[in-house]
């Protein structure tokens, strides 16, 4: 038979264990000097309101970046994983259109099976470039030109009908 005081041993190690390991995560960025939002708690990291469900993704980050506009981005943790929100239109800029090539994996889940998660912004490697050299010559600035004044039309009529 099993004694109570080793299981309540185990249970102990394991709990310690997960606090070092959440602490030793939740460091990332402050070895990088990037500034973090704040409600950071272990395991779910600053995802506790959207947890709970009293606010939606969209409604948290909104709230985080307020907390931080004056530097353009700051870092979180969703769940015990570290992702950095970037907001100010400038360094939006830099990543998406300057730097894409380095960061267009993001790590979000694509399926073979389901076409609707075959966009850019969820394939990786060699799939998203293939779908990016297959869109580029689509949006070259002549072509968005082009298209303008059909969005404006279309932009109007939902205007007028909503």
């Amino acid at each position: 038979m099993v004694e109570p005081t080793s299981v309540l041993v185990a249970v102990v190690v394991v709990l310690v264990a997960a606090l070092v390991n959440t602490w030793y995560r939740h460091g990332y960025w402050r070895k990088r000097s990037v500034p973090t939002a704040s409600g950071r708690l272990p395991i779910i990291g600053n995802m506790l309101p959207v947890v709970l469900g009293k606010k939606s993704f969209i409604e948290h980050f909104y709230d985080m970046s307020l907390e931080h506009r004056d530097n353009g981005y700051c870092g979180i943790y969703s769940w015990n994983v570290p992702m950095l929100l970037v907001f100010d239109p400038e360094m939006v800029k830099q990543v998406v259109c300057k730097d894409f090539s380095s960061f267009h994996d993001r790590g979000l889940p694509s399926s073979d099976r389901d076409p609707l998660s075959q966009h850019l912004f969820n394939l990786n490697g060699t799939k998203w470039r293939n779908l990016r050299n297959r869109l580029s010559p689509t949006f070259t600035s002549g072509k968005l030109k082009l298209m303008f004044p059909l969005m404006r039309d279309i932009g109007d009529q939902l205007s007028t009908t909503g």
